[in-house]
């Protein structure tokens, strides 16, 4: 694939800085909702310190409260939950106001394995909870509440306990699953069923409607998961960050350049290749945080957030 050509620069859109609900208040984690809103985790400078993982802060031996929010992108829906124990916690908006709390990593234990998901209602009551299993890379829910997690090596080959011997199989063995809004798993990834290489790493994923898209490691497929059918392209971009998808057309992001393709029968079809830049000409920080959603590629550098959107770009 010829990616060195027609490699123009591309500066991201500034679309706002993230304001917090209450004064003081630090940004624990930030995502993107199915409707292309910023999804973001707050707390007060203490609590944030315990749940982003300041060792010299202590660990997170008890609850905190967060705030979660959604930002569109002025601050537009805030739940106070009080009682979050999930180090370095994800949120996903859920239906009715509610919201998903995923802490990424649990470790295996003989005695039982506590839940690392939690959706909390409108006013903060947790209303549903399930084990989703250890070293989660990515959750995206849906409109309707589907839940989309994929997993990173060590949740697929175990680590922390998983992967030690009978019973300690790791639940993110598939690479992708999808849950239901009660977090009980309905599909999972199976590389043999679908005659596919193997999820070692999943490297990117977006959930556009209830249609998943993800590329992983090792040999970097496109694959789309729609219902029940899985189809997938051959891909030659290694080191894929995002992806995103927009009529007939993907974005591969690797955190610099911008391989937008189109799908051929079998393989991708390189169009154009871009050089990413923040609006103010820099390239995105190594701390950035980058989600693809729908045609859009998210960077989040600390509270400013940029984009990238596939479908405003020239074909």
């Amino acid at each position: 694939m010829p990616f060195l050509r027609r490699r123009t620069r591309l500066p991201l859109t500034h679309i706002a800085d993230l304001e917090p609900p209450l004064p003081g208040d630090e940004l624990v984690s930030v995502s993107i909702g199915p409707s292309g809103e910023a999804v973001a985790l707050w707390a007060a400078a203490d609590a944030a310190r315990l749940l982003t993982g300041d060792y010299d802060a202590g660990l997170l031996t008890h609850p905190v409260a967060v705030r979660a929010c959604l930002h569109t992108p002025d601050l537009c829906h805030t739940v106070e939950i009080p009682d979050c124990g999930f180090p370095f916690p994800l949120a996903q908006p859920m239906p009715d106001g509610a919201f998903l709390l995923v802490g990424p990593r649990v470790t295996w234990r003989p005695d039982g394995v506590p839940p690392n998901g939690t959706v909390y209602d409108a006013i903060g009551r947790p209303i549903a909870e399930g084990l989703l299993g250890d070293g989660i890379q990515h959750v995206q829910a849906t409109e309707s509440g589907q839940v989309w997690v994929g997993y990173f090596d060590e949740g697929v080959y175990g680590n922390l306990g998983w992967g030690d011997g009978p019973g300690t199989e790791p639940i993110g063995a598939p690479g992708l699953i999808r849950y239901t809004p009660q977090l009980i798993s309905d599909w999972k990834f199976s590389y043999a069923r679908h005659g596919l290489p193997p999820v070692d790493d999943c490297e990117a994923l977006n959930v556009i409607g209830e249609t998943a898209w993800c590329c992983y490691y090792l040999d970097f497929p496109v694959m789309e998961v729609r219902g029940e059918a899985v189809r997938a392209w051959g891909n030659e971009f290694q080191r894929v960050t995002a992806i995103a998808v927009h009529q007939g057309r993907v974005g591969l992001y690797d955190g610099k350049r911008l391989v937008i393709a189109g799908f051929g029968s079998e393989d991708l079809e390189v169009e154009r290749t871009y050089n990413v830049v923040l609006s103010e000409g820099k390239l995105p920080p190594p701390t950035a945080h980058i989600i693809s959603r729908g045609s859009a590629i998210h960077v989040f550098a600390g509270r400013s957030w940029y984009c990238a959107d596939l479908a405003q770009l020239p074909r």
